[in-house]
């Protein structure tokens, strides 16, 4: 076999596109144009079909945002069932997605991150989604960086 045949793109249809090893759209356009929005402050969706690119959207935003933002990917898909069943449970499962991204390298503050640690292992969880936006809110008044969030797969 060739070496250049090692390194063939293919057609991906199952998870996330990889420029270097998939065929795909030039997103450098899109991701242009989302940052944009960023920088005005505003919130977005992507709302597409299956298989449109949107995690590979924001994957690509999230790289391009990174070094003048903060930015920290959840993938809400990580969140069961019971996850949503009340408010307390739906943030004891928010803050167990926030602490696995602080064990990666994003930088959450100690006081912020220990919050984070008690809200996720509460036995019975009290925390309701005001105490976590105000919380949210102090990491933001701290952080060096302004803080965008991405969220994959809310649906």
């Amino acid at each position: 076999m060739k070496e250049s045949e090692l390194h063939m793109k293919v057609f991906n249809t199952t998870a996330v596109c990889i420029p270097s090893k998939h065929y795909m759209v030039d997103l450098s356009e899109r991701v242009v144009q989302i940052k944009k929005m960023v920088d005005a402050g505003k919130y977005f969706s992507i709302n597409r079909a299956r298989q449109y690119g949107k995690t590979t959207t924001l994957n690509a935003l999230k790289k391009y945002l990174t070094g003048v933002y903060q930015v920290i990917f959840l993938d809400f898909q990580g969140i069961g069932n019971a996850g949503y069943d009340s408010e307390e449970k739906f943030v004891q499962e928010f803050c167990r997605l926030l602490w696995n991204r602080g064990k990666v390298g994003n930088v959450i503050p100690k006081d912020i991150l220990n919050k984070i640690r008690i809200w996720k292992e509460a036995e019975n969880p009290r925390t309701r989604l005001g105490e976590l936006f105000d919380t949210l809110s102090d990491w933001c008044a701290q952080s060096e960086k302004k803080i965008v969030l991405i969220i994959d797969e809310v649906d």
